[in-house]
């Protein structure tokens, strides 16, 4: 490989690296903004629980409709609790495993559409961000295998044809 290919190979490579860094430096502060949101979803089932078993309106259903909507309703309440709680005492390595496992779609998407991004200085940010970077080489040099591969079949067969 020339000067410039082996120059050009370099950059592509910090570039890869740097994008894939700076993403992963993101995760926890998703993460953190996702959490916000999911615990106003849990305050508003821990509200609405309690007007089930406190209001009225409820008392008056039938006992069969009222049984079902407050299953309904303590189930939703324990799923987001379960969720949050998970998520959030979850430590620096197994918050991406955790996040992926309690994630509800619904939130996730809501969180991504108003996600503002952030510049960490905190260990678990730059923490990420090293991650990434690491990661982000990794994929590139997968993928750039395949052509690295087939430049040097070509190369060889060359070589075998010169002489």
């Amino acid at each position: 490989m020339s000067w410039f290919g082996r120059k050009l190979d370099s950059l592509i490579g910090a570039v890869f690296g740097g994008v894939a860094g700076a993403a992963a430096s993101q995760f926890d502060a998703f993460v953190l903004q996702y959490l916000q949101r999911l615990g106003g979803h849990l305050d508003e089932a821990r509200r609405h629980y309690s007007l089930v078993v406190e209001a009225d309106r409820y008392r008056e259903m039938a006992a069969e409709a009222r049984t079902v909507l407050l299953a309904d309703a303590r189930a939703r309440v324990d799923e987001l609790d379960l969720a949050w709680r998970t998520v959030a005492e979850s430590g620096l390595l197994q918050r991406p495993w955790t996040f992926a496992a309690h994630i509800d779609p619904e939130i996730c998407a809501r969180t991504w559409e108003n996600f503002r991004p952030v510049l960490p200085f905190d260990a678990t940010g730059l923490i990420y961000a090293g991650v990434g970077v690491v990661l982000g080489l990794m994929v590139y040099e997968f993928l750039k295998a395949p052509i690295g591969i087939a430049l040097w079949r070509r190369h060889r067969r060359r070589g075998w044809a010169q002489r």
